[in-house]
Parts: structure tokens; C-alpha cells; sequence
């Protein structure tokens, strides 16, 4: 939802034009969304209490799924099966608590230079750096996380902080946006960079989440192409001489956002 919410504001910037109100309450908006973003720790907690209620092999159809599903209410099994439940979940909450571009596991994804027990590693965040299980390899982790037979593997032991950095980029790349188009509208062009948009227009700079970088910032030349990119769509754009773009600091999560660059109204004739 706030995915499609953000590219119907892309889609409204281009037509709204230069209102200086509706510009400032937009931002308003955004900032206001970011403040209350709940806590994502919340959500996964949430979907431990769901999980931890479902019978492992309550989906499955065939016989060997029934046998395998009587075998799980053994005491000793389903003892196992909370064990190794409570782990995946303890992983992804100590996980999320991470920046993503502290993490090695990360970075090493991005450089995309990962093997697959260090991909199983970060998907997981197992096996911990200490306590009970860190004596284990991420091959017998990956194992117990397949016998435990997770609904929806990637999205349940996947990659929360991908889908966190993603969101917070898309929204702080807006913010940026409709203060460089203020910023525009009060002196006649664009910003020569970013920290000009502080403190009159944004309380602080806005680091890129990816990275916890500052946004890469650009004014066209003229007959440059950039491709346009958000969470749901992706397409080229021609950019006209004087637009200034948005971009996102690391990739292969370079995000570039146009700031619109309405035409300026034409002077009223001298009347006589």
C-alpha cells in the first residue's frame, strides 16, 4: 500500500505543479508517515505467536504429511519444533536491530560475492554469535529450518531489513524531492546541492539507508536519460536541461527520482 501510495505521488508531482501549499503539506505528510512507521519488531512478533500456534504439517496432503504431522505431536518433537522456532525469531529480531551497512553478511550480498552458507546465514541470522547454537554450522540451521516445513520460507526467515531499507529509501527519496521542488519554487532554480535544503526546508539530512550515506544529487545537462525506478515500476526517462535528480548513494540500490521541473507561467502582456 504506501508503495503504490508513492508512486501515485510521483504521478501527482508531474501535474500538481508548482503549488507551493500542496508541496509543503505533501512533505508534511511523508515526514508525519516516517515518524510512525511502527516498529518492525512488532510485526514480527506478531507472526511468531501465529506460527508458533499452527501445526507444522497442517498443510500437507499426502500421506507422508499426515504421518509426519501425527509425528510432530510427540512431546519431544513438537519441544524441538518450538525450539528451533523461537530461534528463527530471535535471529530476525536481533537482526532488524542492525544497520543494514554494518552488517558483513550484507555488504558481502551487495558486493554480490555471497556463497550459499553465508546467504543462509543472512537470511536467517543464524547461527548466533554466541549462547546456545552458535556452536552449530548454518548447514545444520538451514536443515532444521527445512524439516520445520516454515509457511512462506522467504517471506518468514527472508529478508525483513531489505524490505525496511527499501521503504525508508522511497519515502526519504520524496522528501528530498518536494524540498528540492520548494527550495525551486522560492528561488527560481534548483539547489546547487542538498545541504542547502537545511535547515529552511528539512530539519536534518537524510541519509540513504542502504548506505547511511548522503543521496547522490545531480542537475541535467540536457539529453541525459536516467532510469526511473521505484518499488513497483521501472522506466527511462529523458531528462530536459536544469532538472535535478535524486539518486540513491550504493548500489545495486540506486534509486533516481526527477524533481519535477514545471514550466514557468508566462508573463501577462503590458496593459495599456
Amino acid at each position: 500500500m504506501e508503495a503504490t501510495a508513492l508512486c501515485g505521488l510521483h504521478l501527482w508531482l508531474e501535474k500538481v505543479g508548482p503549488d507551493r501549499q500542496l508541496l509543503q503539506d505533501a512533505l508534511t505528510m511523508l515526514q508525519r508517515h516516517e515518524s510512525a512507521v511502527p516498529d518492525p519488531a512488532k510485526a514480527i512478533k506478531a507472526q511468531f505467536l501465529v506460527e508458533s500456534r499452527r501445526s507444522p504439517f497442517s498443510t500437507g496432503i499426502t500421506p507422508t504429511d499426515r504421518l509426519l504431522n501425527m509425528a510432530s505431536r510427540v512431546p519431544w518433537e513438537k519441544e524441538r519444533h518450538d525450539c528451533i522456532l523461537r530461534a528463527v525469531f530471535q535471529a530476525r529480531l536481533r537482526e532488524i536491530r542492525k544497520p543494514i551497512y554494518n552488517n558483513e553478511d550484507w555488504i558481502k550480498f551487495l558486493q554480490q560475492q555471497m556463497n550459499y552458507d553465508a546467504l543462509d546465514k543472512l537470511m536467517v541470522g543464524l547461527p548466533p554469535a554466541h549462547g546456545p547454537g552458535s556452536n552449530l554450522g548454518a548447514e545444520q540451521w538451514r536443515e532444521w529450518i527445512h524439516q520445520l516445513r516454515l509457511r512462506d520460507y522467504s517471506g518468514l526467515t527472508g529478508l525483513p531489513q531489505q524490505l525496511i531499507v527499501e521503504s525508508q529509501q522511497l519515502m526519504r527519496g520524496y522528501q528530498l524531492v518536494l524540498a528540492a521542488a520548494l527550495f525551486q519554487i522560492d528561488h527560481d532554480n534548483p539547489p546547487a546541492k542538498l545541504d542547502d535544503l537545511v535547515p529552511a526546508y528539512l530539519a536534518g539530512a537524510l541519509p540513504d539507508p542502504w548506505s547511511g550515506e548522503p543521496f547522490r544529487y545531480r542537475i541535467s545537462k540536457g539529453d541525459e536519460e536516467i532510469l526511473y525506478r521505484d518499488i513497483m515500476r521501472t522506466w527511462l526517462r529523458w531528462l530536459p536541461p536544469g532538472q535535478a535528480v535524486i539518486r540513491g548513494s550504493v548500489r545495486p540500490h540506486w534509486l533516481e527520482l526527477p524533481v519535477p521541473l514545471w514550466p514557468k507561467p508566462a508573463s501577462a502582456p503590458n496593459e495599456r
